[in-house]
């Protein structure tokens, strides 16, 4: 199964009294028990910054995930953002099955190649003359070339 982060942030007044908490709580666990009794919760955290909570679930698939979040939305207290995650052996696992791309690879060239026209396709859109200075590029030995 997939794990994912839900970061959830409740209305100002949405709770008036920690008693409160608890009720939502227990609510919003058996909603989602009933709708989505194949997502296994994996751990719940309350946090400090822009966020008030942070829940860990694993979930078959996308669309169980996305129940979970309209489920705790539908409650109408809280602002939800759900993130896919992978564990990190598995994310070097398939970092690691990457090619590398070589400087010699003509696909490395060719976005060298597209970031520079976008970048001076910026450039000429500003036309003043701080934009024409940046317009300029040092060669190997530190000569300065003016891009075209």
């Amino acid at each position: 199964m997939a794990t994912f982060i839900m970061m959830t942030r409740l209305a100002h007044g949405a709770l008036k009294e920690p008693e409160g908490l608890e009720k939502l709580e227990r609510q919003v666990a058996d909603r989602i028990g009933t709708e989505c009794p194949e997502v296994e919760w994996t751990g719940s955290y309350a946090t400090l910054g822009p966020y008030d909570y942070l829940d860990i679930f694993e979930a078959p698939d996308i669309e169980s995930a996305t129940k979970v979040a309209t489920i705790i939305r539908t409650f109408g207290h809280a602002h939800t953002e759900t993130w896919a995650a992978t564990e990190w052996k598995r994310f070097k696992e398939i970092a690691g099955s990457l090619l590398p791309l070589k400087k010699a690879d003509p696909n490395f060239c060719l976005l060298r190649h597209r970031r520079r026209l976008r970048a001076d396709s910026l450039w000429r859109r500003r036309g003043d003359e701080k934009g024409a200075n940046l317009a300029q590029t040092r060669g190997r030995r530190g000569e300065v070339h003016a891009r075209t």
